[in-house]
C-alpha cells in the first residue's frame, strides 16, 4: 500500500464534518416552529364551523367579501349599498349565510379596487373564494421567475403558503399576495422593463398607503423612466375607473370610507392588537397620548424612509434592496395591519432562495434580515398575547437599522457628507437673511 492509499484510508476513518447550515434550512425550521403558535391561535379564534362561517360568525375570507361585493356593485351600479352598513349586512346574509353576524362592514377600498372584484362577481362566494386564493398564489409564484432567475428551489414552495406572514394574508383573504407580487415584480423590472414596472407599481392605487415608499425607492435607485411610468399609469387607472363607474363611488368613498378609516386611528384600534400593527398603536399601548404617539410614529417613519434612501444605492444585492423596501413600507403608514406582513415574508424568502452560491459578502446581513422578516409575525403574536401590544412594526427596524449600518460610510466619507450639508445650510441661511 503506497503513501497515497494510506492517507486516503486515514481520511476515510476520520469522522465527517457536518455541513454548515444554510439559510434555506434555517428558514424551513423557523417556519415549521412558527406554525405551532400560529395555527393554535387561528384554530381557537377563526376556525370554520359551518361553511363559510367561522366560530366568530364572520365568513371565511372575510376581507374578500368586500372585493367580491364591490365587483357585484360595479356590475349593477348600486354603489350606495356598499356604504350603508345595515343594508350591506342584510345583503351579505342573503348572499353568504343567513346567520352571518352584522359587524358594521362597509366598503373599505378606493373605487379602483372594483377591477379586482369584477372577475369574481358573477360567481357565488363559495366558488369565488378558492379562485381568489389561486390567483394570489399564482402571482407569488410569478415573483420568483419574473426577472429570469433560476427556478425557484423546492424548499421555498411550501413556505409560500405556510410562512407566518403569508398565513395571515390567507386567513383574511386580503390583497396582500397580489400587492406583494406588484411590489416585488415592479421593483425587479424597474431597470430593464421600466414601463411594465410602472404599470405594475401603479396598481397600488387600490391601496395607496401601501405604495408610499415606491417613489423613494425608484428615485434612490435612479430609475427615472419607471418613476415616470408609475405616475402616468396611476393617473390612467384612476381616470379609467371614473370613466367606467362614474364619480358617485368616489364621493361615497371620500365621505364614508375615509372617515371610517380615520376613526380607527384612535385608542379604539387597541382593541384589535392582532390587526393594527403600526408603531402608532404600539406607542398608544405604551401609554402615550394620541398626539404624541402620532408624532413618534412619523419620527420613526421619517427615519426609516431616510435610511432607505441612503442605503438602497449602496446595497449590492437586489433582493436585499427589495426586502429593505418591504420592511420600510410597514413603518410608514399608521394604517397598517397584520396581513401586510406577507410582503416582507415573501421578499425574505426570495432573498434566501437566491442567495449567492459562492462567497457572499452580505451573508450575515442576509441571515438577520430574512430571519426577522419571517419571524416578526410570531414574535408579535406571542408578545401580544403576553402584553396586549403587538410590536411587529418596530421589529421591522431590526431590518432597516442593520442594513443602514452595513453601508454606513467611513470617517472620510462622513466628513465629506458633513461638509456638503454645512455648505447647503449656509447657502439657505444667507438666502433667508437676504429675503428678510
Amino acid at each position: 500500500m503506497n503513501r497515497l492509499d494510506i492517507d486516503a484510508a486515514k481520511l476515510a476513518l476520520q469522522p465527517r464534518r457536518a455541513l454548515p447550515w444554510q439559510l434555506s434550512h434555517v428558514c424551513g425550521l423557523l417556519c415549521l416552529v412558527a406554525l405551532i403558535p400560529m395555527l393554535r391561535y387561528y384554530y381557537e379564534h377563526f376556525r370554520v364551523v359551518a361553511w363559510p362561517l367561522e366560530v366568530s360568525g364572520f365568513p371565511a375570507g372575510r376581507d374578500f367579501v368586500n372585493l367580491w361585493s364591490g365587483g357585484r356593485a360595479a356590475w349593477s351600479g348600486n354603489y350606495a349599498a356598499l356604504f350603508d352598513a345595515k343594508a350591506y349586512a342584510l345583503d351579505l346574509q342573503q348572499l353568504i349565510h343567513p346567520t352571518m353576524v352584522e359587524n358594521g362592514l362597509v366598503w373599505s377600498y378606493p373605487p379602483t379596487a372594483f377591477w379586482l372584484g369584477l372577475p369574481f362577481a358573477k360567481l357565488s362566494f363559495s366558488a369565488a373564494l378558492p379562485l381568489w386564493y389561486l390567483a394570489g398564489f399564482a402571482a407569488v409564484l410569478w415573483v420568483f421567475r419574473v426577472d429570469g432567475t433560476k427556478p425557484m428551489p423546492l424548499w421555498a414552495l411550501p413556505w409560500l403558503l405556510l410562512a407566518p406572514g403569508v398565513l395571515m394574508a390567507l386567513y383574511f383573504a386580503q390583497t396582500a399576495l397580489l400587492t406583494t407580487a406588484l411590489f416585488v415584480g415592479g421593483l425587479l423590472l424597474a431597470r430593464d422593463r421600466p414601463y411594465l414596472a410602472g404599470a405594475l407599481l401603479a396598481g397600488f392605487v387600490i391601496k395607496p398607503h401601501m405604495g408610499l415608499v415606491i417613489p423613494v425607492v425608484l428615485l434612490a435607485m435612479r430609475q427615472w423612466r419607471a418613476f415616470a411610468a408609475t405616475a402616468v399609469f396611476s393617473v390612467f387607472y384612476v381616470l379609467l375607473t371614473v370613466l367606467a363607474f362614474g364619480i358617485e363611488p368616489w364621493g361615497l368613498y371620500l365621505n364614508v370610507t375615509l372617515p371610517k378609516h380615520l376613526g380607527l386611528l384612535t385608542p379604539w384600534g387597541l382593541r384589535l392588537p392582532w390587526m393594527f400593527t403600526a408603531q402608532y398603536f404600539q406607542f398608544l399601548g405604551a401609554g402615550f397620548s394620541t398626539e404624541v404617539a402620532m408624532r413618534l410614529h412619523w419620527l420613526v417613519a421619517g427615519f426609516s424612509v431616510a435610511a432607505l434612501a441612503f442605503t438602497l444605492p449602496r446595497l449590492r444585492d437586489q433582493n436585499l434592496r427589495i426586502l429593505l423596501a418591504a420592511a420600510t413600507t410597514l413603518l410608514v403608514s399608521p394604517y397598517m395591519q397584520s396581513y401586510e406582513l406577507a410582503l416582507p415574508a415573501i421578499a425574505g424568502l426570495r432573498a434566501a432562495a437566491y442567495a449567492p452560491a459562492g462567497d457572499d459578502p452580505d451573508e450575515s446581513l442576509r441571515w438577520g434580515m430574512v430571519i426577522v422578516a419571517l419571524m416578526a409575525p410570531v414574535v408579535g403574536l406571542l408578545t401580544m398575547l403576553a402584553t396586549g401590544v403587538n410590536p411587529v412594526a418596530l421589529l421591522m427596524l431590526a431590518i432597516v437599522v442593520p442594513a443602514l449600518c452595513s453601508v454606513w460610510p467611513e470617517a472620510t466619507e462622513r466628513q465629506a457628507w458633513t461638509s456638503r450639508l454645512s455648505r447647503v445650510l449656509a447657502f439657505w441661511c444667507r438666502r433667508s437673511q437676504r429675503a428678510i
